[in-house]
């Protein structure tokens, strides 16, 4: 079989994975996808880490904060800091291994407490990229793009609606 387009996607923790399974590919030099579609990825599983969306885990129903705190325990139960890894924070990863970051896709939420995080990380895309951040940047082939789902809340496309 010859396939000529990978592209991985994933929700939640499943866009974590899909990030993180591409860094793994950068790093151990295997074939990288092609493009990566993450819905409101998990970006830092450091509890510390603040961003002012980080409030609406406070009274939001599907990622409340008692519940995000039990998934970053479980996820950092066998060891890892997550302060420094990429692996485990992809925000935190260097500007080099962004270059080679395919192109990225986000779909991110209003009401979700990761929202920030999206756009900081796409930020980080278009600065270790040398893109202007403040001129529109419409070229089919940009690095990032951020659809914003306004009146949306994390886990949406799990829910039917």
């Amino acid at each position: 079989m010859n396939i000529k387009h990978v592209i991985l996607a994933g929700d939640s923790a499943g866009a974590h994975l899909a990030l993180t399974v591409n860094i793994l590919a950068i790093l151990r030099g295997f074939r990288r996808p092609d493009a990566l579609l993450v819905h409101y990825p998990v970006w830092s599983v450091d509890i510390n880490r603040f961003f002012p969306s980080s409030l609406l885990s406070v009274d939001e129903e599907m990622l409340s904060q008692p519940f995000l705190k039990f998934a970053l325990a479980c996820f950092m139960r066998s060891g890892g800091n997550p302060d420094k890894s990429p692996l485990c924070s992809p925000i935190l990863a260097p500007d080099a291994l962004i270059r080679l970051l395919p192109p990225v896709r986000i779909f991110s939420c209003e009401i979700d407490s990761l929202r920030d995080n999206a756009f900081y990380f796409a930020h980080r895309i278009l600065t270790a990229n040398n893109v202007p951040v403040d001129q529109p940047y419409e070229d089919s082939k940009a690095k990032v793009r951020i659809f914003y789902m306004r009146d949306y809340i994390h886990g949406f496309c799990n829910l039917d609606t």
